[in-house]
């Protein structure tokens, strides 16, 4: 799944699932890269999380 293919709000419901699971900050990075292909840094500075 690449950053373009992904909508603003199921990034946001992923990031709610990983809340969910109780993940530190850490776990989330390797989660978003390794099982969905979605880079932080990118996304964090196209302000898409907030």
């Amino acid at each position: 799944m690449e950053n373009n293919q992904i909508s603003k709000e199921q990034i946001n419901d992923i990031i709610k699932e990983l809340w969910n699971k109780v993940y530190t900050p850490s776990q989330f990075g390797k989660e978003l890269k390794e099982k969905y292909n979605i880079k932080v840094k990118e996304i964090l500075a196209k302000k898409l999380v907030k």
